[in-house]
C-alpha cells in the first residue's frame, strides 16, 4: 500500500512548478528571512544542527517543501540519502555547510544552535507553519507533514 507521501508527490511537484504556489511558498520563506535578520541569531557554521540525532531534534516539513527543494536542488544520491538516514544527518550537508541553502525547508531556516533564540524560533515556526498549512488549503495541495529525511526517501523512490 502506498504511503500518503507517495500518493501526493505528483501533486506536490506540479504545485511547486506553478508560479503562484511557488511564489506563496517563497513569500513564507522571505517572511522567515526577515524575522531572522531582525533577530540576528548566532550561526557558527559548525554543521552540528544538520546532524539531527546529535543535535537532539528531528526536522519536519511539508511534502510541498520537500518537492520545492528536490525541484530546485535535485535529489540527493541514493547512497548519500541512505548514509544520512543511518548517521542521523542531512543528505544535503556538505562538510559543515548546507548544500540547499536557498531551497531548504522552513524548519532548517529557523533552527539555530544559539540557545538564546529558542523561544522566538518556536513562536515564529508555529506562525509560519500555520501559513504553510493555509497555502496548502488555498491551492488545494495535499498536506502531509513528515520527518525530512524519510519524506525525501519516499519522494525519490526506493
Amino acid at each position: 500500500m502506498d504511503s500518503p507521501a507517495r500518493l501526493a508527490r505528483d501533486a506536490w511537484f506540479a504545485a511547486v512548478r506553478d508560479g503562484p504556489v511557488a511564489g506563496a511558498l517563497e513569500k513564507i520563506y522571505a517572511d522567515a528571512a526577515l524575522a531572522i535578520k531582525l533577530r540576528a541569531p548566532a550561526c557558527w557554521a559548525s554543521g552540528r544542527c544538520c546532524n539531527f540525532i546529535k543535535a537532539g531534534h528531528l526536522l519536519y516539513c511539508t511534502g510541498l517543501e520537500a518537492a520545492y527543494t528536490l525541484t530546485r536542488a535535485g535529489a540527493p544520491a541514493r547512497e548519500r540519502l541512505d548514509a544520512a538516514l543511518r548517521a542521523g544527518g542531512c543528505p544535503y550537508q556538505i562538510a559543515n555547510l548546507c548544500g540547499v541553502h536557498a531551497s531548504k525547508p522552513l524548519g532548517c531556516r529557523l533552527y539555530f544552535c544559539d540557545r538564546s533564540s529558542q523561544e522566538w524560533q518556536h513562536e515564529l515556526y508555529e506562525r509560519l507553519t500555520l501559513d504553510l498549512r493555509a497555502l496548502h488549503d488555498r491551492f488545494a495541495v495535499p498536506y502531509v507533514y513528515a520527518e525530512w529525511r524519510g519524506l525525501l526517501g519516499e519522494m525519490v523512490g526506493g
